[in-house]
């Protein structure tokens, strides 16, 4: 029996909702509190089951306070910036001028990144008014975000050291570390940029820096989530509003299809630029679920070396039957602990074997 408290996140019907992270079912639960009818995006449940393909509830608990308060450990996904709602565990959270930062500042944010917030639930998001910053573990893959605080030192090999605000460990390149969007000539007080690397000793040493802030090579955000609102020139995707352009593409199953096939409830991935304010869509993927396959999302943890199990969020998975790996350049090699993937497969006795692994 497992028992899980959470927010609803991606309702899209009784039998398929997420709640931190877990798929769940329940078409059979006994409800409490109030009834199926009363399940939707945002509400707080406690919820008491058994794992199959999903997590088949037995019981489901309203919790009814009007701003329950929410306390939540994981890994940002969803993000945008720090004005827009983004997402840790499934829940849709924000932060304003009134949170509370701990180890880091609002520029530290992004994907990736692990954090433990608390807040109250208000209509359905969670209002964040303590968020603390969690070091890195040596040997674990992390993401970091800021902006430069010079000075930036140049060693004689071309390697280079500097610090981020807000962000207590040095930074160090290597003749190895690769550059998006810019080039290690490009490195400067101020310069907005997210690190990918691990903790050794004390310096987090850099594999790749991809340049945030270049004008003329925007960053891509990836979006997922249920279409609503949609407009000839516009559409919602859980609470962000993305323009939709004569020069977006359209694909379903890997074909391209036209923007007609973009409805309310479809399920989608949006690859989008920031534009000033504005988010523009450049590619929208229609998602058609295999029957029978399950998606999850969400950082490793708990690999051992050469072992084909380990978790992504608090899913089991196993890449034991040779899955398709996206990138085709990247291999089950590169999966580590911090790493973050989307991993499709079908479960048994709560283990997902993996079909696809997608590195995000």
């Amino acid at each position: 029996m497992v028992a899980l408290d959470g927010v609803i996140a991606e309702f899209q019907s009784v039998a398929a909702f997420t709640l931190a992270g877990v798929a769940v079912d329940a078409s059979a639960a006994q409800f409490v509190g109030g009834t199926a009818s009363d399940l939707a995006t945002g509400r707080a449940v406690r919820i008491r089951g058994t794992f199959g393909s999903t997590l088949r509830a037995e019981r489901v608990e309203f919790l009814h306070a009007q701003h329950a308060e929410v306390h939540l450990n994981g890994f940002v996904t969803d993000f945008i910036d720090a004005s827009r709602n983004f997402k840790v565990r499934g829940a849709v959270v924000r932060v304003s001028t009134q949170t509370n930062y701990e180890g880091g500042m609002a520029s530290n944010l992004g994907d990736g990144v692990h954090v433990k917030l608390e807040g109250a639930l208000v209509n359905g998001v969670v209002d964040v008014s303590r968020l603390e910053f969690l070091p890195a573990a040596a040997g674990m893959q992390r993401v970091l975000f800021g902006n430069i605080a010079g000075p930036v030192i140049t060693a004689a090999d071309g390697t280079r050291t500097f610090r981020l605000f807000g962000q207590p460990a040095e930074i160090r390149t290597t003749t190895a570390t690769g550059f998006k969007k810019g080039s290690a000539s490009d490195l400067g007080p101020g310069r907005s940029i997210k690190v990918k690397g691990e903790l050794q000793g004390t310096q987090f040493v850099a594999e790749d820096i991809q340049f945030m802030d270049n004008a003329n090579d925007p960053v891509t955000f990836e979006l997922e989530g249920v279409a609503t609102s949609v407009m000839p020139g516009s559409v919602i995707v859980d609470g962000r509003l993305v323009d939709l352009m004569p020069t977006t593409v359209y694909v379903r199953d890997g074909s391209p299809v036209a923007a007609s096939e973009l409805a309310n409830g479809s399920v989608v991935e949006i690859s989008a630029v920031r534009v000033g304010g504005s988010l523009i869509a450049v590619q929208v993927e229609i998602k058609t679920p295999a029957p029978g396959a399950f998606t999850v999302r969400g950082i490793v943890s708990e690999r051992a070396p050469s072992s084909m199990e380990f978790r992504v969020g608090s899913q089991r998975v196993s890449v034991a039957g040779n899955p398709q790996i996206i990138p085709a350049s990247r291999t089950l090699a590169d999966i580590r602990n911090g790493t973050d993937l989307e991993v499709t497969g079908t479960v048994a006795d709560g283990l997902l074997t993996a079909t696809r692994v997608k590195f995000r």
